[in-house]
This record gives C-alpha cells, sequence and structure tokens, in this order.
C-alpha cells in the first residue's frame, strides 16, 4: 500500500502506472526521492524508453534493500555474488566496488522475453567517481568463449564494450566518470554498435559483427560474469545500471536526461 507522503505527492501530480508499480515496491522513502522516481518513470515512459528496459536499477537511494530493486518489474532483483567482501552501500549515492564480490542481476541476457535480443541490446552505468588510473576491471557483464555483453570504463588508455561480439571495439579515455551507454542497434553496418557518454555518441563501430547473445550466464555489476565465475571486479562507484533493448540516438539521450535528472535531485548528477 502507498504510503500517506507518496499518496499526497501523487495528488500533487501525474503519477504513471510504472511509477505506482515501482513504489508499492518501497518504504520509507524521502519526499526529495519519492518525486525523483516519480519524474524520472514518468519522463521515460512519455519518452518511450522505459519500454525499451529489462531491468533498472537506482542504487542511489536510501538503503539496500530498496537499490537492489529493479524499477521495471518484480524480476531481477540483484542479490551478492559469492565469496569475499560485497560493494559497500552509501546512502543517496549507490555502491562502491571491494575488488571481490560484485552483484548479480540474476538476469541471464538468452531468458525468454527480454527486449535484448542478438541484433538489439544494451547495457549501461552511471560511474560518479573519475578515476584515472587503467585496471583490467568491468562495470558491467558477462561473455562466454564466443561471445559476451560487457564495459569496461578505463583499460588500457581506453573505454570498451561488447553487445554480443568479443571484437572489444574501443575508444580512447581517460577517466570513468559518467554515465555509459553501450547500445547494439543492428547485426553490422555503420552504427550498428554505439558507446554514449552522458547521452552523446562516445564512439560508433561498424566492425563489431553481432555473433551471438551470451548463453546462460547472469550479467554482474562491477564485475564481469566470465564463464560462469566473477572476473575483473571494479573499484568504482556506481549510482545506476540497466540493461534492455537497443537505443537509437534520440532515445539514448532522452534516457541520459532523464536519469541525470534523477542524480540531480539527489544532488550527486555528473553533468
Amino acid at each position: 500500500m502507498l504510503s500517506q507522503n507518496t499518496q499526497r505527492i501523487i495528488r500533487a501530480g501525474y503519477i504513471s502506472p510504472q511509477a505506482q508499480a515501482f513504489l508499492v515496491r518501497t518504504s520509507a522513502l524521502s519526499d526529495a526521492e519519492r518525486r525523483a522516481y516519480i519524474q524520472m518513470i514518468n519522463g521515460m515512459v512519455a519518452d518511450g524508453v522505459w519500454s525499451k528496459l529489462d531491468a533498472l536499477y537506482i542504487f542511489a537511494t536510501k538503503d539496500t534493500t530498496t537499490a537492489k530493486l529493479n524499477l521495471v518489474s518484480g524480476n531481477f532483483a540483484l542479490t551478492a555474488t559469492s565469496g569475499g567482501t560485497p560493494p559497500t552501500f552509501a546512502v543517496d549515492r549507490g555502491y562502491t566496488g571491494q575488488a571481490s564480490q560484485g552483484l548479480d542481476t540474476n538476469l541471464a541476457l538468452d531468458a525468454a522475453g527480454l527486449n535484448y535480443s542478438l541484433n538489439s541490446g544494451s547495457i549501461g552505468v552511471y560511474c560518479l567517481n573519475n578515476r584515472t588510473s587503467n585496471a583490467t576491471t568491468y562495470a558491467i557483464g558477462c561473455d562466454t568463449a564466443s561471445s559476451g555483453a560487457q564495459i569496461s570504463l578505463l583499460q588500457g588508455g581506453t573505454t570498451f564494450l561488447d553487445i554480443n561480439d568479443l571484437v572489444f571495439p574501443s575508444t580512447a579515455n581517460t577517466g570513468t566518470q559518467g554515465l555509459w551507454h553501450g547500445s547494439r542497434t543492428a547485426a553490422s553496418g555503420a552504427g550498428c554498435l554505439v558507446l554514449y557518454k552522458n547521452g552523446t555518441v562516445f564512439g560508433s563501430y561498424s566492425s563489431a559483427v553481432a555473433a551471438g547473445v551470451p548463453a546462460a550466464l547472469n550479467v554482474y555489476i562491477l564485475g564481469r560474469n566470465h564463464l560462469g565465475s566473477i572476473a575483473g571486479q571494479a573499484t568504482d562507484e556506481l549510482s545506476a545500471a540497466w540493461i534492455g533493448g537497443g537505443f537509437t540516438a534520440d532515445q539514448a539521450a532522452r534516457f541520459a536526461a532523464r536519469l541525470n535528472r534523477f542524480m540531480s535531485a539527489l544532488r550527486i548528477a555528473v553533468f
């Protein structure tokens, strides 16, 4: 049941069914957090990007119970990966990796009914810290021997991603801070795979031909699921992560603006 504060906010303005469906799964949010969630979800629905998502995790929130929820549906709630020290949580900021455990989305990219598919898929993270040192780490992802879906924020002087390939396309980079969104919208050809930073094109890779959806492996965050085990654990601070179908340039820009407005409401926006 919605709290009295949430009901008051609803009376003051429109709330979409999608926002309401998420809020009923939460409790004791602050007014600022409620407003931020409502504005973001309402906006994504209006922009036509909410329906592209399979999972959206907002780590910048009141507690770990809420941070582990998938805003899109009751499926794919986060759990910790096995062994070691779990990521640390900071209220209204997010998770910082500890080079040990990561977060398991419990979402395998080849599962039935997903927006994510062979020629239409996207993954992304919102990173608060600006690490300038290179590290063989992964913000999000999974990979098999023949295909992967992963983002490495700063490795070998580049940011690189795979979405249903193992070509490792990359673009030169010097820092990790920002909203990073990799999107595949075609099997091959110009613009088939694009990396967006803060809603604008950062790299476009025509050589990254789709090889296959990584099979039977859950996507991990603050590390990657490498053949069934966590690897490349990252020590970065993430305030959001998401998985879905492929985004066009316009959709990626709209999504980034809505998500960044949420972070602005909590005073942690990085662009």
